[in-house]
């Protein structure tokens, strides 16, 4: 079924501000220059590499030095360092690889993809979440990453991220990921949207707790409080922007993940586990084999406690607006890793993560 979710607020979010004024000014600058790289066609790597063009074949001869300057060897390179250079122009300067985030060994990374479109299409990855979990603990954290987070994409431009995923494949993505949190994830999990709403009526509906009330000309009113959905409620639910938001949605998601983790749990539904792999594998794209998900059941009853669970997200306070010349298409750029004094992000709450110390003196909350 398609759905058609009207009154959205479109908004899109640029690169992070994770230098501080003076870096910026000084990086905008450097833009404004012809780097080795430029004359080059753009390689990151062919900044690195003299040519005898930049070097001056002049230089071997008997011509006056004054009148074959030779290039610097130690030039700046460009900002996206050795990953992939841009293929399109971009709107706004391309900032660096992020470093800020340093994960320990035993904390392992998941990455939680839903599309927006249905089987056996690619679509856009609209639902962006990174489960951040520590096994010796028990202990996770949720991170939902908006899907119009403007960020670099390698090899292609300043875009939102939900674009990575069609324009590359979930290579792409995870190395998306990497430049702009610092974050690989181990493993992967992507569903379409019939099959999230088949999958919950094969659970015979999901009980679920609203903490906001919605309205949705597809969905109808949802109140607050305690409710029973079926596939089609619940994927509705997690989709719909009538009226509000991308944060609001990726809150209903998450909300939308812990009902799920309870409903697994209960009634001894971990037992359709292979019969569930067999029913999807064609259609899911995972990582995960059926001997790595029935290895993961004893750490996932641990996670039926909330408690266990933070759910956390890249929010209002983390973001600044910003329109995209010439359209105007409202767009957001993200604050939160780089240059927020007051960063609530996931990254804060990761489970025994640490994090360079903060420019403005914001230290991280330890969570053991």
């Amino acid at each position: 079924m398609t759905f058609v979710l009207n009154n959205a607020k479109p908004w899109q979010r640029i690169f992070y501000l994770g230098l501080g004024i003076a870096c910026s000014l000084a990086f905008l600058a450097a833009c404004n220059r012809t780097s080795p790289a430029d004359q080059l066609g753009g390689s990151p790597s062919a900044a690195l590499m003299p040519s005898p063009t930049l070097l001056g074949m002049n230089s071997l001869t008997a011509t006056p030095p004054r009148q074959t300057p030779t290039p610097s060897l130690t030039s700046t390179p460009p900002a996206w360092e050795g990953y992939p250079a841009p293929t399109t122009p971009t709107v706004t300067a391309i900032p660096p690889p992020f470093r800020g985030v340093q994960l320990p060994p035993e904390i392992k990374v998941t990455l939680l993809l839903g599309t927006d479109s249905d089987s056996p299409f690619v679509g856009r990855t609209d639902t962006i979440i990174l489960l951040l979990y520590n096994p010796e603990l028990a202990k996770a954290s949720l991170l939902s990453i908006p899907r119009d987070l403007f960020v670099y994409i390698p090899g292609y431009s300043m875009e939102r991220i939900n674009l990575a995923y069609p324009l590359g494949g979930i290579e792409l993505l995870l190395l998306t990921l990497e430049y702009n949190f610092n974050l690989v994830p181990e493993d992967w999990l992507l569903v379409h949207l019939n099959d999230f709403s088949r999958f919950i009526d094969d659970l015979g509906g999901i009980d679920i707790t609203i903490s906001t009330p919605v309205k949705d000309e597809w969905c109808g009113d949802i109140p607050a409080g305690d409710l029973h959905f079926n596939g089609f409620q619940a994927l509705c639910f997690v989709r719909t922007r009538t009226g509000s938001s991308d944060i609001d949605r990726n809150r209903r998601q998450q909300e939308m993940i812990h009902a799920l983790t309870r409903t697994l749990l209960r009634e001894g539904n971990l037992v359709h586990l292979s019969e569930w792999y067999d029913k999807y594998q064609s259609s899911i794209v995972t990582s995960m084999t059926l001997p790595d998900l029935i290895s993961y059941i004893p750490l996932a009853l641990e996670f039926g406690d909330d408690s266990r669970v933070h759910s956390s997200q890249i929010g209002w306070e983390q973001v600044i607006p910003w329109n995209t010349a010439p359209t105007g298409v409202s767009a957001h750029s993200s604050l939160p890793l780089r240059s927020c004094p007051h960063s609530r992000s996931g990254a804060d709450r990761l489970p025994n993560a640490s994090r360079d110390p903060h420019p403005h003196g914001h230290s991280q909350p330890n969570l053991d």
